[in-house]
């Protein structure tokens, strides 16, 4: 929103005390700290567990919609590519007008390891042909109609690379007019296997004008804290977490002091903000 022009920072709630939460996909540890949308019934989002075998398909076909699983036999028995939804994190962020803190949004990170079919994607051209990748499936976005609706990456240009955590990313968005921006972080584990993180602001910006780089970056700073807090450790690396821990169980809302699950009175002590009135 306009407003966001008007503050010099967000505040959030600082991620090494969030919830630490730990992930074993076969053999990549993932680590990161933040709240994660957990839900219960029918209608809930479903996610992986905190520990999976990432090879095999059945894990990623549990999540197909069906008319995926109807196109199964055209590429030797499994579609081309797969997603695995890992988990979704929010929190808000709030800015200081008056002495009193103003929620200003809340902000989404989905966390997704994407599958490649090896019949379809050579996997000794997997890692250097990544950047291409993610232009393919991008034009998914960019055909027929939907051009007029979405604004994605069509090029090199349009995707940067980064370094975080001593790990490769390739950052790109995608823009749906007049509703939201998302900003998407894309890493190669191993041959065919990529983790995807993609970062929605939701409320912050007024997507019917232009937005600022002042705003914007204000914006984007608690998601690069977000990203400074999480690691992905291979088979031949240590996982590195904070506050001294070391060999900590998988495991989805962990103490972030112990490493070990909340009780339900310890759970509800990590609320915060919810009873803070909208200042825009």
């Amino acid at each position: 929103m306009r407003a966001l022009d008007q503050v010099q920072h967000l505040g959030w709630e600082t991620f090494s005390h969030s919830p630490l939460n730990v992930y074993q996909l076969s053999e990549f540890n993932l680590s990161f700290y933040g709240k994660v949308l957990q839900e219960e019934g029918p209608f809930a989002l479903k996610f992986a567990p905190a520990e999976v075998d990432i090879s095999d398909y059945e894990v990623f076909r549990e999540f197909l919609p069906q008319w995926k699983k109807d196109k199964e036999e055209v590429f030797n028995g499994k579609v081309n590519r797969a997603s695995l939804p890992i988990a979704l994190c929010r929190w808000t962020t709030w800015a200081d007008i008056v002495e009193k803190s103003h929620i200003t949004g809340v902000n989404s990170v989905e966390i997704r390891l994407i599958w490649y079919n090896p019949a379809v994607y050579e996997p000794t051209l997997f890692n250097v042909r990544f950047q291409d990748i993610i232009l393919e499936n991008n034009k998914c976005y960019s055909k027929d109609g939907d051009r007029d609706a979405f604004l994605c990456a069509e090029s090199y240009l349009d995707i940067q690379k980064k370094v975080i955590g001593n790990r490769e990313w390739f950052q790109h968005t995608l823009v749906s007019k007049n509703i939201s921006k998302e900003t998407m972080l894309e890493t190669v584990l191993k041959e065919n296997f990529a983790l995807r993180i993609t970062f929605l602001p939701e409320n912050q910006f007024d997507m019917s004008h232009p937005i600022s780089p002042f705003a914007e970056n204000k914006v984007m700073a608690s998601f690069w804290d977000f990203m400074d807090h999480l690691h992905i450790a291979g088979p031949s690396e240590y996982p590195q977490l904070l506050n001294g821990l070391s060999a900590v169980k998988p495991g989805i809302g962990l103490d972030p002091t112990t490493g070990k699950p909340k009780t339900t009175e310890e759970s509800k002590k990590t609320e915060s903000l919810e009873n803070n009135d909208w200042g825009w």
